[in-house]
């Protein structure tokens, strides 16, 4: 079972992705808090472990890239996961309908009301598992898709769709001696860790081709212009690798933006020398 780093702030009462994660796994989790957070977060949220951070890491950028710094020369395959997904899911054939053809199904550790089946560690294993096997192939980055598109192997269990989001999975023993960065832009850090794998000819299976991030914590209009802000400079700091086919505000706090990846484009030019 690979390590499972959740980066938390602010939310010492609403542990929103720790609840969802079955209690038999919760051992595997480090909390990477703020110094004076650090003693109710390991209060509340027992076996879990805390990593407490320098003094001088105040935003979101600098903790990822502090992640990343500590966990790529301890673990080999690790994840790291927003603090606030309420669940994990898994689509299911449904024999008593056409439509849907399959029922939704949430794998979090305690039933919600619009749940119709708990979760179990042996399922969220699994989730795990397939990413960090999939890690194991030679993929420097990787994280659940819509339709999990994994490739048809021996021996090799097939989940027919899920969706998690604000979830990484890195390939630690592949890229440690690499120059990854993660602090360049607060709102995209992620995504542009993951063209920077690419660049170096590394092949991933991160998120898809073309996403949507939306941005629903924008609380204020100086932080939705800085999320547009960020997206719109990684999209023209990877050009032509990287299109931003819109980036805007959406309703009264969020900010949606559009992408599209190109994956093979960039990975081509990587390892042919183009």
């Amino acid at each position: 079972m690979m390590r499972i780093i959740i980066p938390t702030y602010r939310r010492i009462q609403t542990q929103d992705t720790w609840l969802a994660i079955h209690p038999d796994l919760r051992q595997f989790i480090t909390f990477v808090v703020r110094p004076e957070e650090a003693t109710d977060i390991r209060h509340l949220y027992s076996p879990s472990s805390v990593l407490i951070l320098p003094e001088h890491i105040k935003n979101i950028q600098g903790t990822r890239q502090f992640i990343w710094d500590t966990f790529s020369k301890s673990e080999d395959y690790f994840v790291q996961l927003d603090d606030d997904i309420g669940y994990f899911g898994r689509t299911y054939p449904n024999p008593a309908s056409d439509k849907p053809k399959f029922k939704f199904v949430y794998l979090a550790a305690s039933l919600k009301k619009k749940s119709t089946i708990p979760g179990t560690a042996q399922e969220q294993r699994t989730m795990f598992d397939r990413l960090r096997s999939e890690l194991k192939q030679g993929f420097g980055m990787t994280s659940p898709r819509p339709n999990w598109v994994f490739p048809r192997l021996v021996g090799y269990p097939r989940m027919t769709n899920g969706l998690v989001t604000g979830f990484c999975a890195f390939n630690a023993k592949l890229l440690r001696d690499k120059n990854i960065r993660f602090d360049r832009w607060a709102s995209c850090g992620d995504t542009d860790a993951h063209l920077q794998v690419l660049a170096l000819g590394i092949p991933t299976s991160y998120c898809t081709d073309y996403f949507y991030n939306i941005d629903a914590l924008a609380e204020n209009s100086s932080i939705r212009d800085r999320v547009i802000k960020d997206h719109k400079e990684m999209c023209d700091a990877w050009a032509p690798y990287i299109t931003c086919r819109d980036t805007h505000r959406t309703g009264q706090l969020g900010v949606m933006s559009s992408y599209s990846i190109h994956r093979a484009k960039l990975f081509n030019a990587a390892t042919q020398g183009i």
